[in-house]
């Protein structure tokens, strides 16, 4: 692989786009990204519903990382909520792929975002991995239209899929929200506690995408930390981090079915993944530990 790609980005001014564009810019890579609100230089107009893209970001593209999609636990599931949700997710690829005569002979991989929700939303204490079966519900049958539509570039690249847990960062995310209640003292336990969180620090993410990048490695890999957590375990220790104590009582599972319908279990159920398969590629964790990464989003 050159020294210097030119990549573009799908969902760059995302919480892991963000990341990662910086990332590839401090190793010299030219960065593209594809926005339905463009600004600045190294942005381009898209809009996979639609149908659109502006074609002056494909020219000659080496690397495509694929992390467009609308947030899986932002809103209900109602059926237009679920339609969005897949369609973020596969339209863009689909939109490309017509566009292929503009990056055929340069594209040397296509990175894709993914999800270890593939395994289902459930708690045992079975560790997933890549070889498990898809999961039953809605969150496995979004990651497998997810997948399907990163393999589509098989035929003209290696094509990676990152199955990743929740990614933590306090600018955003699943962090953020579980950080304001605990901040105002009104933080607790969601139903048993006993759900696993896979979880992983949002530099690691970007890490291992650009590990993706430079590796001849190719097909589906658990993106998530080394340690195991489970969410009285991640309260509790948020909490220590801003200096507070959980005092409530958990919060009854049912009271979260009834405000969010199926996907309470999103919260409610989890279960572990190994990221063996991903460490055999020679990838190290910077925050393999809850404590660490903790350490280092609490730091300033």
């Amino acid at each position: 692989m050159n020294t210097n790609q030119t990549v573009l980005i799908t969902g760059g001014t995302g919480l892991v786009g963000s990341e990662l564009s910086n990332v590839l810019k401090d190793n010299g890579h030219t960065v593209r990204i594809l926005s339905r609100t463009p600004q600045g230089a190294d942005q381009y107009y898209w809009d996979p519903e639609k149908g659109k893209s502006d074609i002056d970001a494909l020219h000659n593209v080496n690397v495509i990382f694929h992390l467009a999609g609308a947030g899986i636990a932002d809103k209900n599931w109602t059926s237009s909520r679920k339609k969005l949700i897949i369609d973020s997710r596969v339209k863009g690829p689909e939109l490309l792929l017509k566009h292929k005569n503009f990056f055929e002979k340069s594209l040397e991989a296509f990175i894709s975002s993914s999800g270890v929700s593939y395994y289902g939303v459930k708690t045992t204490d079975h560790i997933c991995t890549e070889d498990d079966p898809e999961g039953d519900g809605f969150p496995p049958h979004c990651v497998e239209l997810w997948e399907e539509a990163a393999d589509q570039f098989s035929e003209i690249c290696r094509v990676v899929k990152m199955r990743t847990g929740i990614v933590l960062s306090r600018k955003s995310g699943a962090l953020q929200r579980l950080e304001k209640p605990i901040r105002y003292g009104f933080g607790a336990t969601l139903g048993s506690g006993k759900q696993w969180i896979p979880w992983v620090h949002n530099h690691d993410v970007a890490r291992a995408y650009c590990f993706a990048m430079e590796r001849q490695i190719s097909g589906v890999y658990n993106l998530v930390a080394n340690e195991h957590i489970n969410n009285k375990q991640l309260t509790r220790s948020v909490a220590k981090s801003l200096g507070k104590s959980i005092w409530l009582p958990p919060v009854p599972g049912f009271l979260l079915k009834l405000a969010y319908g199926k996907m309470a279990n999103l919260v409610l159920q989890g279960s572990r993944s190994s990221n063996a398969k991903l460490v055999s590629t020679g990838f190290t964790f910077q925050f393999p530990d809850f404590d660490s990464a903790l350490a280092d989003l609490y730091k300033d």
